[in-house]
């Protein structure tokens, strides 16, 4: 049987800032005066559990703060996404080019399950915004509420000062978008409500948002996986994702159906965390979720089943495509 790990923490690809220098000043990486390459990763952990990361710098160690060590076996050294050297310009949105270690490391070490990092690194000399295979961008557009107390649930770096896009650094935990999954780590904004966001500053962003009474419309670039061959592939699938605790997959499934027949995915949320992966689509058949066999379950037992399901789900399907 085949299995697909279709979740998507980070990857050493992102937004690029050029200059004829690669010598370090605080704030070189976000004015676009360094050779770098900045991404965004998303680490999921359980209660207390231990990152395995370890700082180095901060304003009294006078260099930036920056990734010293990944303790092997670690959620950090698991991801695959970070490595020793990298520089860390934001924690869960907090910048931290003004942080002692001290500061940068509790930060760290308090950031709840859901950990967002910012990190910029030397850029190769080849063309570094350029995809790798088994990447394609998508856009979306997604529907927010604007509440006046809790804003829009998510923090913004880049903008024009910064010679970048307009990219989400963090999104805020039980907040809407966080719930629902349509927004991550380093999705670029491109329009909200319809205004060009493309070469707008980060204050340009927030006088729009202002504007906003009830809700606004986000058109997101986001990064969904791909899976070659998952066309041709014949029989039962195992997907594997991860979710953030209290977030959504973004599927909604089957309504009434009669004994016996199976229970399918009616709908895959835009920009979501089952659209992202690339592997789940309307029509598959959904056979068991994290080994809970589905023959005997009604489709409300198949929901809870999936709201209970922790941070790593593991859904086995039978992709639409063999029933077509």
């Amino acid at each position: 049987m085949a299995k697909l790990f279709a979740c998507f923490l980070g990857d050493r690809r992102g937004s690029t800032a050029d200059s004829e220098t690669s010598d370090f000043s605080p704030s070189g990486f976000r004015d676009g005066s360094n050779q770098s390459q900045i991404v965004y990763v998303e680490l999921l952990r359980h209660s207390n559990q231990p990152l395995g990361l370890v700082l180095e710098g901060g304003t009294d160690q006078d260099m930036p703060v920056q990734v010293a060590l990944l303790r092997p076996g670690g959620v950090a050294d698991k991801s695959g996404a970070l490595q020793i050297g990298d520089h860390i310009l934001s924690i869960n949105g907090t910048v931290t080019d003004r942080l002692t270690n001290f500061e940068a490391s509790s930060l760290l070490e308090n950031a709840g399950n859901v950990v967002n990092l910012e990190l910029a690194f030397d850029a190769p000399p080849e063309d570094v915004t350029k995809l790798d295979d088994g990447m394609e961008l998508k856009t979306a557009s997604i529907t927010l509420p604007y509440e006046e107390t809790n804003g829009c649930g998510f923090v913004i770096s880049g903008g024009r000062l910064e010679g970048r896009p307009i990219t989400v650094s963090h999104v805020k935990p039980g907040s809407i978008p966080y719930k629902k999954g349509v927004l991550r780590a380093g999705d670029r904004i491109l329009q909200i409500n319809g205004h060009d966001m493309r070469n707008a500053s980060q204050t340009s962003f927030t006088n729009l948002l202002k504007e906003c009474s009830v809700s606004f419309v986000l058109q997101i670039e986001f990064d969904q996986t791909l899976h070659e061959g998952l066309e041709e592939t014949n029989g039962p699938l195992m997907v594997e994702l991860q979710k953030p605790h209290g977030a959504s997959l973004g599927i909604s499934l089957s309504g009434d159906r009669l004994a016996g027949e199976p229970i399918w995915i009616s709908n895959v949320r835009e920009a979501g965390i089952a659209d992202r992966s690339g592997a789940l689509h309307i029509g598959d058949h959904l056979l068991s979720i994290n080994g809970q066999q589905l023959d005997n379950q009604t489709v409300e037992d198949a929901r809870r089943l999936l709201a209970h399901s922790g941070i790593n789900v593991i859904l086995e399907i039978t992709p639409s495509h063999n029933f077509s």
